[in-house]
């Protein structure tokens, strides 16, 4: 099957040498019989193509021909002007609406502008306004990050949250007056917090894990002090990094 990549990028089988362009941006693979598959290659600002006057974006590949009209990034063009390599792609919005003296197809080459008729048909707002269509498609990338970081924080708590929840806990267990709550809260977040920016990820699991051994083991606490002190609580990077956390935040 014959594969052809789009993009801004000099490596592209089909070059659109634009800002709203990705520099890998969208593959064309044919089928057979005039018939071909648009697949987005997660570019940026996306991939669409028209069903009928309707403007879709490519969110899984998508068999189209070669009159179907598609849209990378802020530019248009038809798969058959793509594939021939004689046309320019057509600029919208704005731009598409005042003609310039010369514009610069996706192979290099000078050609007459494109007459204002062949600027995108016109649809809905959210669709014709590049601007808005942009803006409509951040916010959703934005709604999705903020969902999947709330789902990770509660499904995989980070080391970090680990330790302080962990500190907590033996906070609690110790006992003492409701008012040393906040104090206490306050002191194993500040560890916490130290130790996240001096450990790696595997530092930080290793010593929750120690941590929890000791909890539900006979060892004295002593011993695991003196592990601090001798360097062998994971290793001298941790150890260090600990006693600097119980100094500071008065652990």
């Amino acid at each position: 099957m014959n594969k052809l990549t789009i993009g801004r990028g000099p490596e592209n089988d089909i070059v659109v040498p634009h800002h709203s362009v990705s520099r890998r941006h969208a593959e064309l693979a044919d089928l057979g019989g005039g018939a071909y598959r648009l697949t987005d290659l997660r570019s940026t600002n996306g991939t669409f193509h028209y069903d009928g006057d309707t403007l879709v974006r490519v969110e899984a590949p998508v068999e189209v021909g070669h009159g179907t009209r598609i849209a990378i990034g802020d530019h248009e063009a038809t798969v058959g002007q793509l594939l021939d390599g004689g046309d320019t792609l057509l600029q919208t919005g704005e731009a598409a609406a005042a003609p310039q003296a010369s514009t610069e197809n996706f192979s290099g080459r000078e050609v007459p502008p494109p007459p204002v008729s062949a600027a995108r048909p016109s649809s809905s707002p959210a669709t014709t306004n590049p601007s808005r269509r942009i803006a409509i498609i951040a916010g959703s990338v934005v709604a999705a990050l903020v969902v999947f970081t709330l789902l990770a924080v509660v499904l995989w708590p980070s080391p970090r949250d680990v330790f302080v929840a962990r500190c907590l806990e033996g906070a609690i267990r110790e006992g003492g007056p409701v008012e040393q709550a906040g104090k206490a809260k306050d002191t194993c977040v500040c560890a916490g917090d130290i130790l996240a920016s001096k450990l790696t990820e595997d530092e930080f699991r290793e010593l929750n894990r120690q941590m929890d051994a000791l909890r539900t083991s006979s060892e004295p606490k002593t011993r695991f002090g003196k592990r601090i002190i001798t360097g062998t609580l994971v290793n001298e990077t941790v150890s260090k990094s600990v006693l600097q956390a119980a100094k500071i935040c008065a652990l």
